[in-house]
């Protein structure tokens, strides 16, 4: 209505007729109630001075009639208005403020016009020679009033313009020059006060609006700092907090923590794009806040890592049961871009009393049961047990162990010869990872070659070792080969097509005498990109072997998509083969498999000399084992070990 003119709304807006945020009602509140002792002070002594000059020129009854009545009650505003203040800020009772505000309006409205008219009486009565002081008292008071009101417009502008219209029509009525002339100045000074209290009303509105937006500004730095703002949910800093403010709560009940971790969302962001990975962690929010409900806070703490934290539950159960549904609507098929996905999920839980609740130790207990979660196979519920914690500072001294150079030295590598089934000949050697700690004594390969690649250090052992293994190997007779592991998930990352021919071209070693044995674990993480680097190192002419054949849900699929220059039996094939007709028949089923695609066939873990002999009805090229040799550290291999294996007695 007032868009076209700008001055006219602003001079409305100024009255309280526009809309009023309660910041600024407040502020308006706090200054006028700052300054109505004032106004009642200074109004109350012009009141007596006044009177006591009156008194010397009319009645005395009339001089004081007005102070008589007036004071009293100005006495009793003041300290109302101080309990009235406390009362309505300590409650930011913003209705109240309002109503005060109104109130004070309309009182001073009154008290003006009485004011006004006592004053014209006492003008009309005294003579003209005598009348000059009643106007300057009266003008003074009400322009005091005005300043005092400044914050609220409305109150100021009436009582300037009521007031002093009174008194400057009852001087112009005298006819007197004088009094007509006073009267003119008095309409001009009220005019440039009515228009000072509004430009120090504006420039209290622009003050109040700086203070809200800064106000606001911190608002969102205190959410940006305590809010994920790619999902909206809480972030680690959040979840602390929450959680050192629960450890000072009196409730007896237990408090849980919940830690996920996604499976396959690296594919999804790498194949798909970070804009939709993004949508991927913002859909798995929106489901852990409806699996979640009003149980608790949900915050992400990481890349693809989640944490719920349940502030009383009953018992573990509860908690397990809720990580059971969270596994559940994870798991649950989303539709990104077209496309069907399917994640899986990590998840460690953690329960504990909230009176040794500490937020840092439960999130490391938490991460403990999630790493257990994750070393059997990455799709378990894990809930935290003491011998945990003692398995994780294992691991850490391990990790810790592969990041110094001088301690990674100390694994060093020892080499079980591979013998022909029917001729009896050595024909190769495989490299075996050996560690015997200092501390913690001997470590096994597949727990170090596991932590190894957790931690990033995978691909610099993987290179160490095959040096070792390459300078060992380059010394031994042309016909013998060796065999070398690549396991992990990082085959197809690790640039070992480019790396590995290198080194051998670098050491003086044939690519034709090499054999890379692989599992199936390093072909999962990424299948296409690992057999892109398999065939470019059989370019090069190495051999691959696919590792541990019969131990995994998946091998046959690689059979079927990879070209593998020989096949390694996984000792379980092996192990009942003497004992059960079945595990025979299930042997010949596997070897009649890899027969059709016309590979080498080795045999490992013959640790029997029954197991060798039953080996022979069987279509398979080479074995190996604890019964045919155990593995040797071996600067020469014809030194050490004889060429042929040993026969069955």
């Amino acid at each position: 209505m007032f868009a076209r003119k700008p001055h006219i709304y602003a001079f409305l807006r100024s009255l309280g007729l526009g809309a009023t945020s309660e910041m600024l009602m407040a502020e308006q509140f706090r200054l006028v109630a700052r300054q109505i002792p004032i106004l009642y002070s200074v109004i109350i002594i012009n009141c007596l001075f006044m009177a006591a000059l009156a008194s010397t020129q009319v009645s005395a009854v009339l001089a004081f009639a007005f102070p008589g009545a007036a004071i009293p009650i100005m006495l009793f505003r003041i300290g109302n208005w101080r309990r009235l203040t406390r009362r309505l800020i300590a409650a930011e009772d913003y209705i109240g403020m309002r109503k005060a505000l109104r109130v004070t309006t309309i009182m001073a409205n009154v008290l003006a016009a009485v004011l006004a008219v006592w004053s014209i009486v006492i003008l009309l009565q005294v003579p003209p020679d005598k009348v000059a002081f009643v106007p300057v008292f009266t003008i003074l008071s009400m322009i005091t009033c005005a300043y005092c009101l400044s914050a609220y417009p409305i109150a100021a502008y009436s009582v300037m313009l009521s007031g002093s219209t009174y008194i400057a029509v009852a001087m112009a009525w005298t006819g007197d020059k004088v009094l007509i002339a006073m009267a003119l100045n008095i309409g001009l000074v009220s005019l440039m006060v009515v228009y000072m209290a509004r430009h120090q009303f504006g420039q209290l509105r622009r003050l109040v609006r700086s203070t809200d937006r800064l106000r606001q500004q911190r608002s969102q730095a205190r959410d940006l700092a305590y809010q994920d703002q790619l999902t909206g949910l809480s972030n680690r800093r959040a979840l602390i907090e929450q959680m050192r403010r629960r450890k000072g709560n009196q409730d007896p009940s237990q408090v849980g923590l919940i830690m996920i971790d996604l499976n396959g969302f690296k594919p999804v962001n790498d194949t798909f794009g970070h804009p939709a990975g993004d949508q991927l962690l913002i859909t798995v929010s929106n489901r852990l806040i409806a699996a979640l409900g009003d149980q608790g806070l949900a915050a992400r703490i990481g890349g693809d890592e989640f944490c719920i934290f349940l502030p009383s539950v009953p018992d573990a159960g509860g908690v397990m049961a809720l990580a059971d549904q969270i596994k559940a609507v994870i798991k649950s098929p989303l539709l990104l871009d077209g496309h069907a996905l399917q994640l899986g999920s990590a998840i460690g839980v953690v329960v504990s009393d909230a009176g040794l609740l500490n937020p840092l130790e439960i999130l490391q207990c938490a991460d403990i049961a999630l790493y257990e979660a994750k070393s059997q196979g990455g799709n378990a519920i894990k809930l935290f047990e003491p011998q945990m914690e003692a398995r994780f500072r294992r691991r850490t001294l391990i990790e810790h162990a592969l990041a110094d150079n001088q301690q990674a030295r100390a694994i060093t590598l020892e080499y079980q010869p591979i013998f022909t089934l029917r001729s009896n000949e050595l024909i190769g050697y495989e490299a075996l990872a050996r560690w015997n700690h200092p501390v913690l004594g001997p470590i096994h390969p597949s727990e170090f070659v596991e932590i190894a690649e957790r931690s990033g250090k995978a691909r610099r052992l993987t290179l160490y070792l095959f040096k070792q293994a390459i300078r060992a190997a380059r010394d031994w007779p042309e016909h013998l080969t060796l065999s070398f592991n690549l396991s992990g998930s990082g085959l197809a990352t690790a640039g070992f097509e480019r790396s590995l021919p290198t080194i051998l071209n670098d050491l003086g070693f044939s690519p034709e005498r090499l054999v890379l044995e692989v599992t199936e674990t390093a072909l999962l993480g990424d299948p296409i990109a690992a057999q892109r680097v398999l065939r470019e190192l059989q370019n090069h002419g190495i051999r691959i072997a696919l590792d541990d054949f019969g131990a995994g849900h998946a091998s046959i699929g690689y059979l079927r998509d990879l070209e593998f220059d020989g096949i390694k039996l996984d000792g379980s094939l092996i192990r009942q083969i003497t004992v059960s007709q079945r595990s025979r028949q299930l042997l010949m089923g596997v070897l009649q498999l890899c027969r059709s695609i016309g590979v080498s066939i080795t045999a490992e873990q013959v640790e029997r000399a029954e197991q060798l002999e039953a080996l022979q009805a069987f279509p398979i090229d080479a074995v190996q084992g604890f019964y045919l040799g155990r593995p040797l550290k071996l600067p020469a291999p014809a030194d050490e070990i004889s060429h042929k294996h040993k026969q069955p007695a």
